[in-house]
């Protein structure tokens, strides 16, 4: 299976789909919703839409069996061409499988054991907490998805808060709150938009570089 049963990576899941969906909910509800014009509701579609995307690669990418080396597994020896030229595998390969020391297992190519997982991963990356998995060979491309939904979510936040933000400081200067029914915006939810605003650039800047990790 590739639940990991982690109470870290199990908080961190918590904290992940409380920022995704609650973000959401400020934007939309505190934000958006009191622009009654075909703008306000479309944004607010696209909103929860990518919300949505970046919830479903997320669940994908922790249910995801990354490729985890079974004990009883029949491993095919590949070389990669970079191994070959280094000389790593071809040594390892005279007694036909190459084995973990940490588990008792078979351990391919380019295959890691991850000291969470407690267990040998191929083309294993890195565990990653916030979706409680290793990112590995089968799951690699939901994590990608993942930070490019989550990238994309954070910057559409980003640009709604600071549009607002801009309008209601030019309306509050010009004495003129007639003309934006959605600058009466009320303390809570003013406290909640800078919460999630500091959140969002955040998590913008953190997928963007996790995501030119996994492209380098």
């Amino acid at each position: 299976t590739s639940y990991t049963n982690d109470c870290c990576g199990l908080v961190c899941v918590l904290v992940t789909y409380t920022l995704i969906f609650g973000s959401s909910g400020v934007v939309s509800f505190g934000m958006l919703v009191n622009q009654e014009s075909v703008i306000g509701i479309l944004l607010i579609i696209v909103n929860f839409s990518l919300a949505l995307m970046a919830a479903w690669s997320h669940l994908s990418c922790m249910l995801t069996d990354p490729g985890a080396v079974h004990p009883d597994e029949e491993v095919e020896v590949e070389i990669e061409l970079d191994e070959v030229e280094e000389g790593t595998e071809a040594k390892s390969l005279k007694d036909g499988k190459h084995w973990c020391k940490k588990c008792p297992g078979p351990k391919p190519p380019r295959a890691h054991h991850c000291s969470i997982c407690q267990r040998c991963i191929r083309k294993m990356d890195h565990h990653c907490p916030w979706v409680n998995n290793c990112v590995g060979q089968y799951n690699q491309k939901h994590f990608l998805l993942f930070c490019v939904y989550t990238c994309f979510l954070s910057s559409f936040t980003i640009a709604v808060l600071v549009i607002r933000a801009y309008s209601c400081s030019r309306d509050y200067v010009s004495r003129l709150r007639s003309a934006d029914k959605g600058c009466h915006l009320s303390n809570a939810v003013v406290l909640m938009g800078m919460l999630v605003f500091f959140a969002a650039v955040v998590f913008a800047l953190f997928t963007l570089m996790m995501f030119c990790d996994q492209m380098s």
